[in-house]
């Protein structure tokens, strides 16, 4: 399940920086069609991912395991 888990997570990462990529080039060639507002909600996404990459690693979750067990 968490091998599951693992390639959806990477899918949707791939996903995300696709659609950042698409929506930043539209942003720039045409500026008066696409606005900037399309794209800030995906660049909000990526940094929840980020943050949440780095508060969910490993060493996070054997430190509050062990921490419990003494």
């Amino acid at each position: 399940m968490l091998l599951f888990l693992k390639f959806l997570h990477i899918l949707l990462r791939i996903f995300v920086f696709a659609k950042i990529s698409y929506l930043l080039w539209v942003t720039h060639y045409y500026p008066t069609s696409y606005n900037f507002n399309e794209l800030t909600w995906w660049i909000y996404f990526v940094v929840f991912d980020i943050w949440l990459i780095n508060n969910m690693s490993n060493e996070n979750v054997k430190k509050i395991t062990d921490s419990n067990n003494d």
